[in-house]
């Protein structure tokens, strides 16, 4: 009877219990690397964000300090026309999107960002900042 009971398990519990255990171990691999790619992904992500938001800091204190000031210089009242404002503006734009690694646009972009609207606001947060440290 031992015999009988020890046959059967060896024949069909071991082996079951094999396959179970292996599947374990590749379920739980796929979860371990999909939270490794989804954290690279995240660190990238955030890698783009922190070299656009040094950049455009950059470009607008290097704009303030050359363009509008030599515009405001050449006007009256010392300030700037909307349409210096745009000009500006665009500049920065221009320029900051020159500086920033194009695989790091197209990251941003294909995680939903959309990315001209984020330098927009970094361009507005850094004048900001910039009137603010004076």
């Amino acid at each position: 009877m031992n015999g009988i009971l020890l046959k059967l398990f060896t024949d069909y519990v071991v082996p079951g219990l094999g396959t179970a255990i292996m599947g374990l171990i590749t379920y739980g691999s796929g979860l371990l690397i999909s939270k490794i790619n989804t954290k690279l992904k995240n660190d990238q992500v955030k890698q783009a964000l922190e070299q656009l938001s040094k950049i455009t800091k950059t470009v607008v204190a290097d704009i303030n300090q050359t363009v509008v000031s030599d515009i405001k210089s050449r006007t009256a009242d010392g300030k700037l026309s909307s349409e210096d404002m745009r000009e500006i503006k665009a500049k920065a734009v221009m320029m900051i999107k020159s500086q920033v690694q194009t695989e790091f646009l197209e990251l941003l972009a294909k995680n939903t960002i959309d990315v001209d609207a984020l330098i927009d606001s970094m361009i507005e947060a850094s004048v900001y900042e910039l009137k603010c440290n004076r």
